[in-house]
């Protein structure tokens, strides 16, 4: 396919025309999950990143100028950006998580502690076994039994987007269930 073909794709994208941006999709998916793949490692966070990349193309279709570029390239910005985001999200989490680890390391429990870890964990016991049976079953297959979004799926036998849309949903389930409780770790705000 000819970056024409795509030119076009993006100015009916950008008059509100899906079937275009479909098929703009169908012409420049493997690039752009090639791209998401090489920079990012992993099969689920390159899938998440074309996603992020495909939304943010749609929202921006009226911005392409084919004068300033072609459109391989405007895809390659867009995902190489949030793969980017991506790889600076797990770093930045990574960081916190390292931080909590070496105070939890440096200062072990209390025996007082100890009485409020077993209290917080009945109360995110008790908010899971509350939570609707399709978000708690996802929850417990990918904290519990350590299962990707896509391995999660295929047990189901659900789409892929429904589950991660469904683990997205419980998290806030439980993050609001355990904000309302004051378990500590647990915001609104994630």
């Amino acid at each position: 396919m000819d970056g024409s073909s795509w030119v076009l794709y993006l100015r009916q994208a950008a008059r509100g025309d899906q079937e275009a941006f479909a098929a703009f999709y169908d012409a420049s998916g493997s690039l752009a999950y090639g791209i998401a793949l090489r920079l990012l490692g992993n099969q689920a966070d390159a899938e998440d990143t074309v996603i992020d990349a495909y939304l943010q193309m749609w929202r921006t279709a009226a911005s392409f100028d084919c004068d300033r570029g072609n459109p391989a390239a405007w895809v390659a910005t867009i995902v190489r950006s949030r793969a980017l985001d991506r790889i600076r999200q797990r770093s930045r989490r990574r960081s916190e998580d390292d931080q909590a680890l070496s105070r939890m390391a440096a200062s072990g429990p209390t025996p007082a502690d100890s009485c409020e870890i077993k209290q917080e964990a009945g109360k995110i016991r008790s908010a899971l076994e509350r939570l609707p049976e399709a978000y708690r079953r996802v929850l417990e297959l990918a904290y519990f039994n350590g299962m990707s979004h896509s391995q999660i799926a295929a047990r189901l036998n659900e789409p892929l987007g429904t589950v991660k849309t469904r683990t997205r949903r419980a998290l806030d389930l439980m993050r609001e269930a355990m904000a309302a409780c004051g378990v500590r770790g647990w915001s609104a705000a994630g």
